[in-house]
């Protein structure tokens, strides 16, 4: 049985779906028509991507399309036949390159890291910029037990019934025991 709430936010005229399961194609955070707008699913695609699905499905079809190899898709190549686009100054030397990169070699030891693992710290540079931009896109809340007075609600109350959703997708939801309230 799959469990779809829809919620229609008159002051942006946003429809927001939210899925229960993992196999329907929905958004899994309220601003992604709004991420969609501003070219999200393009520029940070990874993201964004990975949580509004069904906002940028046009963006994640076009990738997939471009990404094709003699018509196997990427994600039908294993990792070790994966194609690798390489500069001709820029190229890993060695078997273990990916692996020290992980280990953080790129910025232990980056003389020879930048000389023999090239592509490898490229990539391993590009995922931390990644990672730091889709962290910067998080809001900076902690967790908080909500209380129903903490967001009161009533008519014209959309915007504040949008962020608690948000809050609530962003940090689970969960029953309050008697002894917390």
């Amino acid at each position: 049985m799959v469990l779809i709430s829809v919620v229609h936010v008159a002051t942006a005229n946003i429809k927001y779906v939210a899925c229960n399961d993992d196999e329907t194609i929905c958004d899994r955070n309220v601003k992604c028509t709004q991420w969609k707008a501003a070219g999200e699913c393009v520029k940070n695609a990874v993201f964004v991507q990975e949580r509004c699905p069904f906002s940028c499905r046009e963006e994640i079809a076009a990738a997939a399309a471009a990404a094709s190899v003699e018509g196997e898709s990427v994600e039908d190549v294993p990792p070790e036949e994966a194609p690798v686009e390489e500069t001709s100054s820029c190229a890993d030397k060695h078997a273990d390159c990916e692996f020290w990169a992980k280990g953080n070699e790129c910025t232990a030891n980056p003389a020879y890291m930048q000389e023999n693992c090239c592509r490898a710290c490229l990539e391993w540079n590009n995922e931390r910029e990644h990672q730091a931009r889709a962290q910067a896109m998080q809001p900076q809340a902690t967790w908080k037990t909500l209380k129903e007075e903490d967001f009161p609600l009533g008519m014209g109350d959309e915007e504040k019934l949008a962020r608690l959703l948000d809050l609530s997708m962003q940090f689970g939801v969960r029953q309050i025991g008697e002894g917390e309230r």
